[in-house]
């Protein structure tokens, strides 16, 4: 299990940084809304992505091949926190998550 491993990796710039994580999260967010009003007829649903605010609890291990990355981490959205144990692969210059597993949990 991730919880409360250090990040480990051959080489420290194999691993994504909270800047590359909390743009991952927020370019998902963004897919699953275009998939989701893709389902509709143009027009007949809009929708808007609320981006996360920050990240905390940041903690990532690179697989033994370097190819991917498993984080977790808790993304920080203006009325829930969401805890995330989510794969990553780099695409060019970016990360995106390609396996996610969250949990909502609500602002008190």
């Amino acid at each position: 299990m991730l919880l409360g491993a250090p990040a480990v990796a051959r080489d420290k710039a194999a691993l994504p940084d909270r800047a590359d994580v909390i743009a991952a999260v927020n370019r998902a967010g963004e897919d699953r809304l275009v998939a989701y009003l893709n389902h509709y007829p143009a027009g007949s649903v809009t929708g808007h992505v609320i981006p996360a605010r920050k990240l905390s609890e940041l903690s990532c291990v690179s697989d033994q091949n370097g190819a991917s990355v498993d984080c977790h981490f808790a993304a920080h959205y203006h009325d829930k926190i969401v805890y995330h144990i989510a794969t990553l692969t780099r695409d060019g210059d970016v990360w995106r998550i390609v396996d996610d597993h969250m949990i909502d949990i609500p602002r008190p």
